[in-house]
């Protein structure tokens, strides 16, 4: 791995642990997410989804930067598996977000029941 995939596999696992932290550790906290057996699938889902996303950008980085490397840039099959592996790993790292705002929305629906 380059030091350019390195330096964005660390830069979004860090990415990915603040909204972590946030989503399943202070939100439960707040009492705006349900501290019931649910949150451990969810949370067991979104640490497969955070490592291999972050694993998914650094490999796309590392495409990139051997493609250029190599002194022309990628030829458009590339750049596609280049863009499809980035947007993945932008939803493994993005994941817990969704139970957020699931865990929110759910929250206020309740108290605001008519």
């Amino acid at each position: 791995m380059n030091s350019f995939a390195r330096k964005d596999f660390f830069f979004c696992l860090g990415i990915w642990l603040a909204i972590e932290i946030f989503c399943f550790g202070l939100l439960p906290l707040l009492r705006l997410a349900e501290p019931n057996p649910p949150i451990e699938v969810w949370f067991k889902a979104s640490l497969i989804g955070g490592i291999g996303g972050a694993a998914l950008i650094a490999y796309g980085t590392h495409l990139a930067a051997s493609a250029m490397a190599k002194g022309k840039p990628p030829r458009r099959p590339m750049n596609l598996l280049i863009s499809l592996l980035s947007w993945l790993g932008l939803l493994g790292i993005a994941f817990p977000l969704m139970f957020a705002s699931a865990q929110v929305f759910a929250k206020l629906l309740t108290l605001t029941k008519i």
